[in-house]
């Protein structure tokens, strides 16, 4: 890796900067060319006058953006917190009253100071309500429904592949409207490889010359070479290649090998390397030029962002190679999914060429690109989004993306990628599988939903005991003494907990690559494959009816267990459901 940022003075080599830049495709450095600290030199050798150094180089700005935006995110103040915080003077104001009231009804003689036989003196015959009330309002639940969800969530997240830094990311994940993408290794492999040749067969067999190309291209350094020596390799099987007794790599241009025991000389580079070294097309069988053929076929080729390269055995050009970095087979889907069904307003932003980029979102469907970026562009870009009233996430794996990771509302880095990235991102995918986004934000949903159910039962436990215990429905036979409250206090905290524990019925949803066109949500099965517990599956068998007798002193523990259940059954009805398609594309 190069050590500081300069300018080469002698030498030439391709270095891959792809962790600062996103350029996929190495980039050739020759006497006046820029180097940044961090790179990778792949081939040759370089002297550099160095320029910058420390805190200046390219590298550590990046790092400071990084950590000014971290810095700039303020910590959500969760209302649950507010509430249970004003919750417990509340409490002890009402229970004061009903203590107030119930001494004043007792001594007015609208009503007998009688508790189980006994015969009470007004205050002390109140304090039983006044007692139940403080005892049965519970906070606990309140202050329970949030983190025992995020934490049953982000352990769910945790088996399925998906780290979720906090409640934070949890929650923020299924409110994001708007997504950025980063090209290289995110949208695409990150990796050049051969994606398209042209070998006249009348000239040799195609064996052949991807026998000469694996021999030439065997030792090779360079990211193209090793590309194509993949290829040719997965063309040739298991076979032995023949020895190559001299090569010589020619930095950003093309590589010479000898085969003596064949007496052949083989070529790959460019064509100004080829005209250099005076090989031509041979004439075929019908007297015309494939030079014509091969030309049209480069031209398309870099149209479309790909790097050509000529192939010659001796003195003829034998065919040409197609090289790029491939687009990700799942990533088609997952664009279309976030921008036709969930609605989310997709960018790609890249510091790649812009032919490359043009291409890239081409196929995918992406109508908002933005190319040969900087980092602090990226970051540029996530900031005027928020202030278009989005809720942003952005997705990437190199160090050129950690400022925009962590000035994003959410973060979701490639874990595959750079260690800089995964610390600047809210959310980590331990695989390079894009459908982990989607995984990620169908989680936080379902973890968000199974919050606000966690909220509506702990304040509507509240809203219903709260008065029982204060003796409302005495004059309906109903009374709630404080051993009762008790035990309804302690079955709210315990429901809570039992709700967020649901959650581990979650399955990481399987994919289809076929989005739903018409009908509705549920009819098209965009909530996908529905996450049965085994609760469910008996309500679902059995209508469960739970006859309860009612006499002039209804037992309350029997009520509030029989509420418990019922909300139990309920809960599991809502159930962890994933709002994606099933299938099988593979993975």
């Amino acid at each position: 890796r190069l050590p500081a940022d300069g300018t080469v003075e002698r030498g030439s080599s391709c270095v891959d900067e792809s962790m600062v830049t996103g350029e996929a495709m190495p980039v050739d450095k020759n006497p006046g060319s820029s180097v940044i600290c961090g790179t990778l030199n792949k081939q040759g050798m370089m002297l550099i006058r160095v320029e910058r150094t420390g805190e200046d180089t390219a590298l550590s700005q990046i790092v400071s953006l990084m950590k000014d935006a971290q810095a700039s995110k303020a910590d959500i103040q969760r209302t649950a917190d507010v509430v249970a915080g004003k919750f417990v003077k509340v409490v002890v104001l009402i229970a004061a009253l009903t203590w107030l009231v119930w001494v004043a009804l007792a001594r007015s003689g609208w009503v007998e100071p009688e508790y189980e036989g006994v015969r009470m003196a007004p205050e002390v015959y109140a304090l039983v309500f006044c007692m139940s009330v403080l005892v049965i309002a519970c906070p606990c639940s309140m202050g329970l429904a949030t983190p025992t969800a995020i934490m049953v969530g982000t352990g769910v997240g945790a088996r399925e592949g998906i780290l979720i830094k906090g409640g934070q990311a949890l929650e923020t994940a299924q409110r994001v409207t708007a997504i950025i993408f980063d090209k290289t290794g995110t949208l695409t492999a990150g990796q050049p490889s051969v994606t398209a040749h042209w070998f006249p067969g009348s000239q040799m067999t195609h064996s052949f010359v991807w026998t000469m190309l694996a021999a030439a291209e065997s030792s090779s350094e360079h990211p193209l070479g090793q590309a194509i020596y993949d290829k040719a390799m997965q063309e040739l099987g298991d076979v032995r290649l023949p020895e190559v007794s001299d090569s010589k790599a020619v930095g950003g241009r093309g590589l010479t090998a000898t085969i003596e025991s064949l007496n052949v000389k083989v070529r790959v580079g460019n064509p100004a390397f080829m005209s250099d070294e005076g090989v031509k097309w041979r004439v075929d069988e019908k007297g015309q030029r494939h030079g014509a053929k091969a030309d049209q076929l480069m031209r398309e080729w870099e149209g479309q962002g790909k790097t050509a390269v000529l192939v010659s055995v001796n003195e003829g050009l034998v065919g040409c190679l197609a090289l790029s970095d491939p687009i990700k087979q799942e990533a088609p889907f997952v664009v279309e999914y976030l921008s036709q069904v969930m609605g989310k307003e997709v960018w790609m932003v890249t510091g790649d060429n812009s032919t490359a980029a043009s291409s890239v979102a081409s196929s995918l469907g992406i109508n908002n690109v933005q190319a040969e970026v900087l980092p602090a562009d990226k970051v540029a870009r996530v900031k005027t989004l928020q202030a278009g009233g989005h809720i942003v996430a952005m997705v990437g794996d190199g160090i050129n993306d950690s400022p925009a990771l962590a000035q994003a509302d959410i973060g979701i880095a490639i874990g595959t990628g750079t260690d800089v990235a995964v610390e600047a991102a809210g959310v980590v995918l331990m695989q390079a599988d894009l459908h982990g986004v989607l995984a990620a934000i169908d989680l936080s949903r379902v973890t968000y939903r199974r919050i606000i159910m966690n909220f509506i039962w702990a304040f509507g436990f509240n809203t219903i005991g709260i008065p029982l215990a204060a003796g409302c429905f005495v004059p309906f036979g109903i009374l709630l003494p404080p051993w009762a409250a008790g035990l309804a206090m302690a079955l709210s905290s315990v429901s809570v907990v039992m709700s967020s524990l649901l959650l581990n019925q979650y399955k990481r949803p399987e994919f289809s690559g076929q989005l739903p066109r018409n009908g509705s949500r549920r009819d098209n099965q965009l909530h996908g494959v529905a996450i049965e517990t085994p609760l469910q599956a008996f309500v679902d068998r059995n209508v469960v009816l739970m006859p309860v007798a009612v006499g002039r002193r209804l037992h309350l523990s029997n009520v509030r267990g029989t509420i418990v259940l019922i909300s139990i059954l309920c809960w599991s009805r809502w159930d962890a459901t994933a709002e994606i398609p099933n299938a099988g594309v593979p993975r």
